[in-house]
């Protein structure tokens, strides 16, 4: 029997009174654009904040916008 361990399922939690559900790896490496083993390779250089629970590595997806936007470059204007 072979089971899926990259199941995505994201959790509810409540922040400000808006329920909010945090992003696991697979999730968050397709919302950024890369692999998944990309984002383990930046989680473990520090470059994302991170949740570990047990396990579980979740990243909340309002850390992941700012770090597209962080990492955005701009356009130069001639």
């Amino acid at each position: 029997m072979t089971t899926n361990r990259t199941k995505t399922t994201e959790r509810p939690q409540v922040r400000d009174g808006q329920v909010k559900a945090n992003w696991d790896v697979p999730t968050a490496a397709n919302r950024i654009g890369c692999s998944p083993y990309t984002l383990r390779a930046w989680l473990r250089e520090r470059r994302l904040p991170f949740i570990k629970a047990g396990r579980r590595v979740l990243l909340d997806p309002e850390d992941v916008e700012k770090f597209i936007d962080a990492n955005r470059v701009p356009v130069l204007v001639r």
